[in-house]
């Protein structure tokens, strides 16, 4: 087995170092330098030639000098030092193809075999094989190299030349050798090779014309595909820019309602002082009256539920401004009734009315503040709903319902206002998007929320809606308990205060 696998570990290793040594011979020797495709492939074609045609002519050249040296004086061949001229030429078109002048140095080539094998037809005549398949290279040779325009022309030129050295040879003008022949041949011989040359260039033209359109159509395909690129890239660019043009729009105006937050938070700290002092003292002033004085009794009684009312707006709006990141058991029934206080005004001034009920007070563990602001955000949104509709004042309602069943918590939050579109539905928990005005939405409400439901209370929250219709928004979580809690509801919620909301479970029905 060590056996085996050592003689595959050498054939794999062997076949390794013959495919480096083949690359390696590629790039010294054959690589094309040119950037076009077309102009590669013929350059490549052309080194292929002339590393060739250099061995060839180096070879032919060492046979020449054994064969001087072996006659002596006697030798009546090429001198070796005149034949060395051949290689010479050729080793220098190499490296002027390698500078980069391939063209010129293909015309070089294809003129110095045609003399070539054009001399050895007015030696040896028209009949002599190797001369026509010479010819038949050449002319194959010229289409692949140049084009296939010079190959029909010179084609045309090697035909003439065929029927020249034939008729020259005929009428005597020039003296052909004819001893290698060993039978004669005909005139007419000639017009079968011309004719034999005429059909090896055109399937020679068929060839490389469909191969010039296919890099044609390769190449038109290539700079339409990168005049694409660059107009996507270009589509890419603007798009990136109005999106970050967007962003920063809505970071501004982030910005804008952190630092309004911000000074919010002072000013309802500075009112919590004042407005403590005058609930304090108006109570005081109650109490200090006679019993006598019912009227002024019950007027100053109204004063000091006022500032007491006043007092718990101002703490409610200055807890939704801070966020505070904390955690305890509250109740869910008045966190909504809270959120419903604080969009009273708005509700009141877009002619609608809140239908609050709840079977049940529910109580739960958490950030009291964040499900405040979830249920705040789609109230909010439900009172806009109803904008710009022509619907009677007595239609616009928003009904907020809480339920608790099997230790699960639904909040639903439903109107009958302009509804949202299918097109855009999917879209309406991405950050950033709104199909408000510019003025009246960030795009930010209900992403925020859908991630205070997720993460904060391990929830889901859902829509279904239908345009020009209404929206139903539902948002489900499991009841928590306090650590080390035992379930039950805690005595320490605090309720007070939330009579314009407060549902009687009793009965049913809102006062």
């Amino acid at each position: 087995m060590d056996t085996s696998l050592r003689k595959n570990e050498d054939a794999q290793s062997s076949e390794r170092f013959f495919k480096r040594s083949i690359r390696f011979l590629y790039r010294i020797f054959f690589e094309p330098r040119s950037t076009t495709e077309d102009d590669r492939r013929r350059e490549t074609i052309l080194n292929v030639i002339l590393v060739g045609s250099i061995c060839l002519l180096l070879a032919l050249d060492t046979l020449v000098l054994i064969s001087q040296i072996e006659a002596g004086p006697g030798y009546e061949g090429i001198p070796f030092f005149v034949f060395s001229i051949f290689p010479a030429l050729f080793i220098a078109g190499y490296i002027a193809s390698r500078k980069g002048y391939f063209d010129l140095v293909s015309y070089f080539a294809i003129t110095f075999f045609y003399a070539a094998t054009t001399y050895g037809v007015y030696r040896w005549g028209t009949d002599l094989p190797s001369t026509l398949l010479m010819y038949a290279l050449l002319i194959i040779m010229a289409g692949a190299l140049i084009g296939t325009r010079f190959s029909l022309a010179f084609s045309a030129i090697v035909m003439i030349s065929l029927i020249v050295c034939r008729f020259m040879g005929d009428a005597g003008a020039i003296t052909i050798d004819t001893k290698w022949m060993q039978e004669t041949h005909e005139s007419v011989d000639v017009i079968k090779y011309c004719l034999f040359f005429f059909a090896i260039e055109l399937i020679a033209w068929l060839s490389n014309k469909d191969i010039e359109n296919s890099l044609a159509r390769a190449r038109r395909s290539e700079r339409a595909l990168i005049e694409k690129n660059e107009s996507l890239e270009s589509t890419v660019v603007e798009r990136t820019r109005e999106l970050r043009q967007a962003q920063a729009e809505k970071l501004a105006q982030l910005y804008h309602f952190a630092e309004f937050g911000r000074l919010s938070s002072g000013i309802f700290h500075d009112l919590m002082n004042p407005l403590s002092a005058v609930a304090a003292n108006v109570n005081n002033l109650k109490d200090s009256l006679h019993p006598d004085m019912q009227d002024i009794r019950e007027s100053v009684g109204r004063a000091v539920q006022a500032s007491r009312k006043l007092e718990r707006f101002v703490t409610t709006v200055r807890k939704q401004l801070t966020m505070p990141d904390h955690e305890e058991e509250f109740s869910v029934n008045g966190e909504i009734e809270e959120a419903l206080a604080l969009l009273s005004y708005k509700a009141a001034q877009t002619k609608v009315r809140i239908d609050w009920a709840a079977d049940k007070r529910v109580s739960t563990f958490g950030n009291p503040t964040k499900l405040q602001h979830v249920i705040g955000n789609l109230i909010s949104n439900a009172i806009d709903s109803y904008n710009n509709t022509a619907l009677p004042f007595d239609q616009r309602i928003v009904a907020v319902r809480l339920i608790e069943n099997k230790g699960d918590i639904k909040i639903i939050v439903r109107d009958h206002g302009c509804g949202i579109s299918a097109a855009v539905i999917g879209k309406i928990f991405d950050p950033f998007f709104t199909t408000k005005e510019r003025h009246r939405g960030m795009g930010i409400g209900l992403s925020n929320a859908q991630d205070i439901v997720v993460k904060d209370f391990k929830g889901t929250i859902a829509v279904k809606s239908v345009e020009r219709e209404g929206s139903n928004f539902t948002i489900v979580f499991p009841r928590a308990h306090p650590p080390g809690g035992n379930g039950k509801q805690s005595s320490k919620i605090n309720t007070e205060g939330l009579a314009p909301y407060r549902v009687l479970a009793e009965e049913g029905r809102r006062v």
